[in-house]
């Protein structure tokens, strides 16, 4: 009898170790993913402006709807940035459209806020072909951002507007302004998660779920001793 009520103490201990081990990795699910992005990871596009729309696998969180929060920055291979600034938050996406320069490769550099309340970043590349007809838009040495006028390189000349800060004599040195932001928790640049998370994620739920069942199994197939 004490014999038996070990065997199932330790059988319904395997159970909840491989539970509690479950619920601590079912947080890392909690994020909205990025499922989608346009252009699409290492596209090549000849659009004017170019449409970047990054969707997620839920309800983004848009407080005030005013898209404080929310960051889309396209720049090129130089440094330079394109595009207004300006976000709009859709459901499940934010978006935003910009004209480029030259024919190049192009990084989105993005910022939500997920349905949990965390802010997460990530970015990737895709590659513009420019049209024959299009005159290419000029590149910013600054994050653009939304309503307020852009900044210029001082030898810039696609633009009117007079540069509103000295970069130096020589080349200009453009300064990178990133959207502020948590560690990244998004796919690395050139990948995209699909909505269940990352192979890590995967493994950290199914490897624990594997040992607990074989656990379980084991202890349940063994036999309890007679008492003599």
């Amino acid at each position: 009898m004490e014999h038996s009520q070990r065997h199932t103490s330790l059988v319904l201990s395997a159970a909840m170790l491989t539970g509690l081990w479950v619920l601590a990795a079912v947080p890392a699910l909690a994020h909205d993913q990025v499922i989608e992005t346009t252009p699409g990871v290492g596209e090549s596009v000849s659009d004017h402006p170019v449409d970047i729309i990054i969707t997620t696998s839920g309800e983004l969180l848009d407080l005030g709807g005013n898209s404080a929060g929310f960051a889309i920055i396209v720049n090129d291979e130089a440094g330079l940035f394109y595009g207004d600034g300006c976000v709009t938050v859709d459901g499940i996406s934010l978006s935003t459209s910009a004209n480029l320069g030259d024919t190049g490769p192009y990084t989105v550099t993005y910022q939500y806020i997920s349905g949990d309340g965390h802010t997460l970043s990530g970015e990737y590349g895709f590659d513009f072909e420019r049209p024959e007809d299009y005159l290419p838009a000029a590149g910013q040495s600054q994050a653009p951002v939304c309503g307020e006028p852009p900044v210029y390189p001082l030898e810039s000349t696609g633009s009117d507007e007079e540069p509103s800060q000295e970069l130096g004599s020589g080349e200009a040195e453009p300064s990178v302004s990133e959207p502020s932001a948590q560690p990244a928790t998004e796919p690395a640049a050139g990948s995209v998660n699909p909505w269940w998370g990352s192979p890590a994620t995967i493994a950290s739920i199914v490897i624990p779920l594997g040992i607990g069942a074989a656990l379980v199994y084991w202890f349940a197939r063994r036999k309890p001793r007679q008492a003599d």
